[in-house]
Order: C-alpha cells, then sequence, then structure tokens
C-alpha cells in the first residue's frame, strides 16, 4: 500500500510539473524570445562546489497556501545577475528540504538586490551577488518538486561542453586563417609558411588543435 501511495504521489507531481511547464512556457518563453536575459542561481557562500550543502542555510522555499512560495536567501556567483530580467534560483522546499528550482522575476515580487562582481582578467559574463526575499506563484517552479539540482547539474554539464566545442572551434578557425596566411604572404620571394619558425609555430597550433579535438 506504500508503495502504491508513492507511486500515486509521483505520478500526481509529475503532472502538475507538466502544467506548470506549459504556464512557464506561455508566459516567458515570448519574453525570452525578444530578447530578455536569464540568470542562473546555484551557488552561495557555503554551497559552492557541493551546491547540497546550500540545504541549512539561510536560502530556503516555503509553500505559503496553495497558490504562493516565500522564497528567501542568496546567491553568490550568480551568472548573468547584473542584467537579468529572469533568475532560475535553486532552493530547499520546506518541510522536506528537497532542492527544488524556481523561476524568479527580478522586479515586481519582492526584494531582489544584486551586488555586480568583477573578477581580474574576466570579462565574458555578468556576476553577481544576489539578496532576495520574494513571493512567487507555485507554478513558478520548475519541473517536479526536488528535481532542481538534477537538472541544475545537467545544465551545468552542458554548459561545460558547450564552452569546450565553442574554444575547440574558435582554436580551429584560428589554425585556419593561419596556415592561409602562411600560404599567401610573401616575404623574400617565398611564402612566409616556408621559413622554419613559422612553421614550427603552426605546425604546434596544429598539434594543440588535434590534442583539444581528441578530448571532446
Amino acid at each position: 500500500q506504500n508503495e502504491k501511495n508513492k507511486i500515486e504521489k509521483k505520478i500526481e507531481e509529475l503532472v502538475r510539473a507538466k502544467i506548470r511547464a506549459e504556464r512557464q512556457m506561455g508566459e516567458f518563453l515570448p519574453k525570452m524570445a525578444k530578447g530578455a536575459n536569464a540568470g542562473f542561481g546555484l551557488t552561495q557562500v557555503t554551497a559552492g562546489s557541493d551546491p547540497g550543502a546550500m540545504i541549512g542555510t539561510d536560502t530556503i522555499a516555503r509553500k505559503i497556501d496553495n497558490e504562493s512560495i516565500h522564497l528567501r536567501g542568496h546567491k553568490l556567483y550568480n551568472t548573468n545577475a547584473p542584467i537579468a530580467e529572469y533568475e532560475v534560483i535553486m532552493a530547499p522546499l520546506a518541510p522536506e528540504n528537497k532542492i527544488c528550482a524556481f523561476i524568479v522575476p527580478t522586479n515586481g515580487y519582492g526584494i531582489f538586490e544584486v551586488t555586480p562582481l568583477d573578477f581580474a582578467g574576466n570579462r565574458g559574463i555578468e556576476n553577481g551577488l544576489v539578496i532576495f526575499d520574494v513571493v512567487i506563484p507555485q507554478y513558478f517552479m520548475v519541473g517536479a518538486e526536488g528535481e532542481g539540482l538534477k537538472n541544475a547539474l545537467k545544465t551545468l554539464n552542458v554548459g561545460r561542453l558547450a564552452m569546450a566545442a565553442g574554444s575547440l572551434a574558435t582554436i580551429a578557425q584560428c589554425l585556419q586563417i593561419s596556415r592561409w596566411w602562411c600560404k599567401i604572404r610573401i616575404q623574400m620571394g617565398l611564402p612566409i609558411g616556408k621559413y622554419k619558425q613559422n612553421a614550427t609555430r603552426v605546425s604546434k597550433m596544429a598539434c594543440n588543435a588535434f590534442a583539444v579535438e581528441a578530448i571532446m
């Protein structure tokens, strides 16, 4: 009987998650398609490489009625925070403290304060410290209850692969341009690729490109 109840509860939650997803797509996808920026809030002061350690911290979500969720806490190294119109925030949902993902608009639902962070040598992304205390509709929860951390880690895996693939494509393009230039640029009667120093440089680039491709 207990097993049957667990299965029925799981099915019920999956149905609710599907209904929420349809409402979210109807409300948020058109805005994202028009250029709205989104942020990603997983890590915090005591939960970096171990994001599960956020349980028991100041970051917590609670259902306050059948329609609303109170979400408060902080996120550190929040990607796109200074420019985001929407955030996906991971937080444990009381009382079971299962980590869930929530869509949080940065305006109109309560306190949402962002402090931009500056990193030496890193200018590729916007990043920030976020402090929030908001009340959002329950249908802003992404996926089923307790799947927030799993989905967040899936997102990170895809992002890391995408960054590596993008870097490989840049290396390959640079190598292609260098080979082309070595063929058409003539100095002292010869293409510059015929000179040992330049040929060695391009050869090393080709070896590095091959190594990165092999790792991918």
